[in-house]
C-alpha cells in the first residue's frame, strides 16, 4: 500500500511538473488590432472619454454585475482603478498622453505581466477613426484558466473591447459655453523668470489649439533633458494683431537658464521683473481680440502708458472641458516713465576762466 501511494506521489508529481512545463511554454504574448470609424469627433472631446475616469466607464463597462468601479484614491493622478467581482483586482493608468497618441497599462494585483493599450487618433483636430492596438501579456494562470476553459473576466473585458469601441460614437456635443466674468484690473508685476518657449502664428482668438500642441512638444523637451516646469504656461503676443492675426510664443518657465541648440524649434529667453496690469477672465470668450480693447479701455489703462508686451497667463490646464470655470489672465506691461532730472541754469560768470597768462602751448 505504502509503495502504491509513493508510486502515485511520484506519477502525480511528474504530470504535475510536466503540466507546469506544458503551460509555460505556451505562447504569452498576444496583439490584437481594433479599428473603429466615428462622425468627425472633436479630439478633445474624445480624450476625455479615455482618460477621465467618469465618461471611461460609462463606455468601456457593458456588464456592471461584473466590476465594481472605483476612482484612483489620488485625485492628482489621472488613472482609473477596478476590481472584478472575483477579487482579481486591477487598474488602469494613462501612463503617456500626446497630440494623438494614448497609451496605457493595465496592472494586475499580484502578476508581474502588463497589457499595454495604445490608441491612436491622428493629427486631426477632429477624428474619424481610431486605431486601438491592444498588446496581451498572459500569466500562468491566465494560461492555466485557458486551458480548464474557466471564465477569466480580465481577460474577457479586455479582448472584448472591440465591441464596446462602437460606444465612443454615442457622444454629445460639447456645449460651448461663451459666457465670461472678468476681475477688477489690477496692478502686479510679471517675473523674473527663465523660459523656453516656440513661436508660431494666427488669429488672436483661435490660438488654443496650436497653444496645445506647443505646450506638449516643451513638455516632451523638458521630459528629454530631465527637467520640469516651475510655472503655469503663458502666452507672448510678438507684435501687434493685423486683422486679428498675431506672431506668438507659447512658454513654460523653467528653473534656470540652458542652452539649446540654434537648429532646435524651442528656444531660450530670460525675462526681467516688469511692472503690469492684469485681469482675470473666468469663462470661455469667443473675442479674446475684444477682451483686450475692453481692458484698454479701462480707467487704469486709459491714464497709464503701456507697452506692446501682453502675455496671457493660463490658470486652468488649456485642455479642460469645464469651459464654465476656464481661468486665464490678461497680462500687460506698463511703460517705464523716467523722471526729469531738474538742473539749475547755468550762469555764464560761474565758469571757470582761464588765465590770459597762460600761453596757447601751456594748454
Amino acid at each position: 500500500m505504502f509503495k502504491l501511494l509513493k508510486y502515485l506521489f511520484y506519477i502525480i508529481t511528474i504530470l504535475i511538473i510536466g503540466a507546469s512545463v506544458y503551460i509555460a511554454t505556451l505562447p504569452s504574448r498576444f496583439e490584437y488590432t481594433y479599428n473603429i470609424t466615428l462622425d468627425k469627433i472633436s479630439k478633445k472631446q474624445l480624450k476625455s472619454k479615455l482618460i477621465e475616469f467618469e465618461s471611461w466607464k460609462k463606455w468601456a463597462i457593458d456588464d456592471n454585475t461584473l466590476f465594481k468601479i472605483k476612482k484612483h484614491k489620488d485625485p492628482l493622478q489621472s488613472s482609473l482603478e477596478s476590481s472584478l467581482t472575483n477579487k482579481q483586482e486591477f487598474k488602469l493608468e494613462n501612463e503617456q498622453i500626446s497630440d494623438s497618441i494614448i497609451v496605457q497599462k493595465l496592472y494586475t494585483a499580484k502578476q508581474v505581466n502588463i497589457q499595454t493599450l495604445t490608441w491612436n487618433l491622428g493629427k486631426g483636430r477632429y477624428v474619424k477613426a481610431v486605431e486601438l492596438k491592444l498588446n496581451e501579456e498572459l500569466s500562468f494562470s491566465d494560461k492555466l484558466l485557458e486551458i480548464l476553459n474557466r471564465e477569466n473576466f480580465r481577460r474577457t473585458w479586455l479582448i472584448g473591447l472591440n465591441e464596446r469601441l462602437s460606444n465612443l460614437k454615442q457622444t454629445k456635443p460639447i456645449v460651448k459655453s461663451t459666457d465670461y466674468t472678468l476681475s477688477k484690473v489690477k496692478e502686479n508685476t510679471f517675473g523674473p523668470l527663465h523660459y523656453i518657449y516656440i513661436t508660431g502664428s494666427g488669429n488672436i482668438s483661435h490660438l488654443e489649439e496650436q497653444t496645445e500642441e506647443h505646450i506638449i512638444k516643451l513638455e516632451e523637451f523638458l521630459d528629454n533633458k530631465d527637467l520640469n516646469s516651475v510655472g503655469k504656461p503663458f502666452t507672448i503676443y510678438n507684435n501687434e494683431p493685423t486683422n486679428g492675426n498675431v506672431i506668438f510664443s507659447t512658454a513654460l518657465p523653467i528653473s534656470e537658464s540652458i542652452t539649446i541648440n540654434l537648429s532646435n524649434s524651442v528656444r531660450y529667453a530670460f525675462l526681467d521683473t516688469i511692472n503690469v496690469y492684469e485681469q482675470e477672465v473666468v469663462g470661455n470668450p469667443e473675442n479674446l481680440e475684444l477682451l483686450w480693447k475692453k481692458m484698454e479701455q479701462t480707467q487704469e489703462l486709459t491714464f497709464t502708458e503701456m507697452t506692446k508686451n501682453r502675455f496671457v497667463k493660463y490658470i486652468t490646464p488649456l485642455n479642460a472641458l469645464d469651459n464654465v470655470n476656464k481661468k486665464q489672465k490678461l497680462v500687460w506691461e506698463k511703460q517705464v516713465v523716467l523722471k526729469k532730472i531738474e538742473t539749475d541754469t547755468i550762469k555764464i560768470d560761474s565758469i571757470i576762466k582761464i588765465p590770459e597768462t597762460i600761453k596757447e602751448k601751456d594748454i
